[in-house]
């Protein structure tokens, strides 16, 4: 056992996942970065509070443990999902989101239709975001798509606007109308397509040098012509 978890009276948490029962650790921060929430699988850094079992190795974030085993999801009405410790077995060569992703930790799962959402997936509402004017209404990603937003593919939980037929990945939800890069001197601003039809179709990248498909969004500063993916703009390795 641990020794600053002796002689201590603890909040204790019995966690279908795990064989031992789980201490509730409210003032204590992780200074290392090699642990991980067996929920949702990342860093527990500096995270507080958080269950830990005294006799493991084995960390949940207090939010990761203390969630719900079954809820009515809005991203997928028809059934409940129940919570399991990993998502079910799939079949060999699975294209599905969490296959793709090699997806560790925690997801509701409904038996019924065979479908898999991550924790975080489970629990998304309606939302405002910046890059667009309407709210926006999670589904379920049980097709391919191509997200609006920054013309990648996606085949996971989305979020569309009926109003405009938008489709966006829900990362790309949290994109900024404008944004400042350094490989540039101007701000850049979003853009879902390029409006002119004389120059629609594809442009280069200036910063991958690679085609931007303009019916699709990316980023671009009108005043001096420069266009750049969206993926490309906001990844910190390529500025």
């Amino acid at each position: 056992m641990h020794p600053q978890f002796v002689a201590q009276e603890f909040q204790k948490l019995q966690h279908f996942s795990h064989d031992h029962p789980l201490i509730l650790v409210e003032d204590i921060e992780i200074q290392t970065k090699e642990e991980v929430c067996s929920g949702c699988w990342e860093n527990m850094y500096k995270s507080s509070p958080f269950y830990c079992c005294p006799n493991c190795i084995f960390y949940f974030h207090k939010k990761c443990a203390e969630l719900p085993l079954k809820i009515n999801c809005s991203a997928h009405r028809k059934h409940p999902l129940k919570l399991l410790a990993k998502p079910p077995p799939h079949q060999e060569k699975c294209s599905c989101y969490l296959c793709t992703k090699s997806y560790e930790g925690f997801v509701y799962y409904c038996s019924v239709c065979k479908l898999d959402f991550k924790a975080a997936d489970a629990f998304l509402e309606t939302i405002t975001a910046a890059i667009h004017e309407h709210p926006l209404n999670p589904i379920s990603g049980t097709i391919l798509f191509v997200c609006n937003a920054c013309g990648t593919h996606g085949s996971h939980v989305c979020f569309t606007c009926g109003e405009f037929s938008l489709i966006i990945h829900t990362d790309c939800t949290s994109l900024r109308r404008t944004i400042k890069i350094i490989r540039h001197p101007h701000r850049l601003s979003h853009i879902y397509f390029f409006q002119d039809e004389e120059e629609a179709g594809k442009r280069e990248c200036n910063i991958c040098h690679d085609d931007i498909n303009l019916g699709y969004g990316s980023y671009c500063c009108a005043d001096c012509n420069y266009f750049a993916h969206v993926n490309c703009a906001i990844d910190k390795d390529l500025l």
